[in-house]
């Protein structure tokens, strides 16, 4: 099996199921034993579903959209690309990140995303929208894409995201046929207007370099100028480089983008309840607190994670067979009540946090897999980043999910229904109930 780089044989299967069961991790202590255990590692061919079934759908899914990705690499090679790949969300480049990008193009984009007034008095914005076009300029200066001037091209960057974001987790939605259909177009639009162009603007830079005619220091770091410079052997491979660019951009943006409509949902709902905090809405700690106590509760934004058995273990006390498929649902973990008391599964950005628990949980993960995106989203000081400063910059605006259209989120695959509701937002209406075009403007 790919990417283990331990003791698993190359051809080494998962049991079947009809042998041994899946493992289920059954709490905060099961899931952490999980992600920590040097005797389980991560698996693209379990995450994709095709070690269970042969059809394309699932085999699309490994092939074009996670095969041997950073997240299912192991061992020396998942540890030589996390450090490479480090380099890009230093503490210097997420605090530019979040005071020369995220803050401007919201400032910039709101108004244009403002529709209204409408009859009933109200603005309105597409909130999964306007936020993937926030995120987008983040996406493009960590990977290093060109030529995206313009609303025009934005807008054709912003299309590719959600069939993209959506393509590497088929397995937990319904009708994957359709999602790889669509991912198709999208993957093919983003190899061809984006991701090749900038490539070949990286490769002008690097000859730039070596005639003499451009100082390294001057060469912007992207993910793009490392694949170009030849900074690891896996990336040589253009099949490899393209899978890893999709998954940082749909990482990048969706899953931020995912963070921020939950926040806003769940704080929402909150205020409802708790008419006193509405006037923290625009506080700083408050509003990490918020983020964070949502995060706890959806985020990885899937029902679980999976995990191979690379052999005969023992997790939390139970019996892992070699080869067994394991499942960590992280949102499960992260509403134990035996951490979080009785109300575990409830939003309550108050909560006190438990003794050695983070408040969003292990949302990241825990161990050598944790997500890259930590530092992104809790800032180089973990005092919070840029979507604490997107949500502060909504809640003036008086951010409301709209009564009159409720958000749509993907329908899940029928063999999951009975698993952690966690909605995976296409659209999410609001309203701006503080909203003064005359005054944005001029902000």
């Amino acid at each position: 099996m790919r990417g283990l780089d331990m003791t698993t044989p190359e051809n080494e299967s998962v049991v079947p199921l009809a042998e041994c069961p899946v493992f289920r991790t059954p709490d905060m202590a099961g899931a952490i034993a999980a992600f920590r255990s040097k005797d389980v590692v991560s698996s693209d061919v379990v995450f994709s579903g095709a070690h269970r079934s042969s059809d394309d759908a699932a085999q699309t899914c490994l092939r074009e959209y996670i095969d041997n990705g950073l997240t299912f690499t192991n061992g020396a090679a998942h540890r030589t690309r996390r450090r490479l790949l480090n380099k890009l969300v230093r503490p210097e480049i997420l605090d530019t990140f979040r005071d020369d990008v995220v803050v401007p193009q919201a400032e910039a984009l709101l108004p244009r995303h403002v529709t209204g007034p409408h009859p009933d008095g109200h603005y309105r914005v597409e909130l999964v929208r306007f936020c993937d076009r926030v995120f987008l300029h983040f996406a493009a200066s960590l990977i290093g894409l060109v030529g995206i001037d313009g609303e025009e091209r934005m807008e054709a960057l912003r299309e590719c995201v959600f069939p993209l974001s959506v393509a590497t987790t088929s397995a937990y939605h319904k009708d994957r046929a359709a999602i790889n259909a669509a991912a198709a177009i999208a993957k093919r639009r983003y190899i061809e207007e984006f991701y090749e162009p900038s490539r070949d603007a990286c490769r002008a830079r690097r000859a730039a370099v070596l005639a003499g005619e451009l100082r390294p220091e001057d060469v912007p770091q992207s993910f793009m100028q490392m694949v170009v410079d030849g900074a690891h052997p896996d990336y040589l491979d253009e099949h490899q480089a393209i899978i890893e660019s999709v998954i940082l951009f749909v990482t990048s943006v969706g899953t931020s983008t995912q963070a921020i409509v939950n926040t806003v949902a769940d704080l929402s709902t909150w205020f409802r309840s708790h008419p006193e905090d509405y006037l923290y809405r625009t506080e700083h700690a408050f509003l990490l607190d918020a983020m964070q106590e949502s995060l706890r509760l959806h985020a990885p934004f899937t029902p679980f994670m999976v995990r191979l058995a690379a052999r005969d273990t023992q997790i939390a006390g139970r019996p892992v067979r070699r080869g067994q498929e394991i499942h960590v649902p992280i949102p499960v973990a992260n509403r134990d009540p035996l951490i979080w008391g009785d109300d575990a599964a409830v939003f309550d950005p108050r909560r006190p946090v438990p003794r050695d628990m983070r408040r969003y949980g292990i949302a990241f993960g825990v161990g050598e897999h944790q997500c890259l995106g930590l530092r992104v989203v809790m800032g180089s000081d973990g005092t919070g980043g840029a979507h604490v400063r997107l949500l502060r910059r909504l809640f003036d605006a008086g951010v409301a999910p709209d009564p009159e259209n409720p958000g749509r989120s993907l329908e899940r695959a029928a063999d999951l229904a009975g698993e952690e509701e966690l909605p995976r937002w296409v659209s999410y209406p609001v309203v701006l109930r503080n909203w003064q075009p005359e005054t944005a403007t001029a902000r």
